[in-house]
């Protein structure tokens, strides 16, 4: 995993846990997507509706929306829930390329890995935002291969949902699950924030 021409990472439970409340967001953002004159299909999940809701309505509200989801992400993120194993292999490759590709928005990450205890790692995020489709499409993995210059086959992926191995299963990539990280074998395991 050190020398893999790229690294990906998902980020919420793989890198770290978001504590968001999604069913008071989905309620919000269904208030929003009403006040603006669309509909929120209660029975599908978030990102169906957020994507059904840019092909019918566009990117400004899509962009609105996403700007709720991203203050939601961002306020649920605690230091704490980092897990130690992906930062420290992150940390291990130098100067080699790694990336998220998450289904969280970019504005979001973006904002989270400002936090001291990423400090060190700056790596090329793709979010809801980037995406026409979300996982389990290969479309983002696609999109961090391509900025690399790596092909897929070469790069892995670290996840910890089904949707994470679909993606990876669809883009030819190699898929590694977060709880199969041997904390033992990386040259400079860091400690959990306290």
């Amino acid at each position: 995993m050190i020398e893999a021409p790229l690294l990906i990472f998902d980020f919420d439970g793989t890198m770290a846990r978001l504590a968001v409340d999604w069913t008071d967001l989905k309620i919000r953002l269904a208030r929003l997507t009403r006040a603006s004159g669309g509909t929120w299909a209660p029975e599908d999940g978030l990102d169906v509706n957020l994507r059904r809701l840019r092909r019918e309505r566009g990117e400004a509200l899509f962009g609105r929306l996403c700007a709720v989801v991203a203050e939601a992400e961002r306020a649920g993120f605690d230091p704490a829930s980092v897990h130690a194993p992906s930062v420290a292999l992150l940390r291990s490759r130098g100067e080699r390329p790694g990336a998220v590709v998450s289904s969280n928005t970019r504005r979001a990450l973006t904002a989270i890995f400002r936090n001291p205890v990423w400090e060190g790692l700056t790596p090329f995020v793709v979010g809801k935002e980037d995406v026409r489709a979300g996982k389990p499409d290969p479309e983002g993995l696609m999109q961090a291969c391509r900025r690399f210059g790596v092909a897929p086959g070469e790069a892995l992926y670290v996840g910890d949902a089904a949707s994470d191995r679909v993606a990876a299963e669809a883009a030819g990539m190699p898929f590694v699950p977060v709880e199969m990280l041997p904390e033992s074998v990386l040259p400079h395991p860091i400690p959990k924030p306290a």
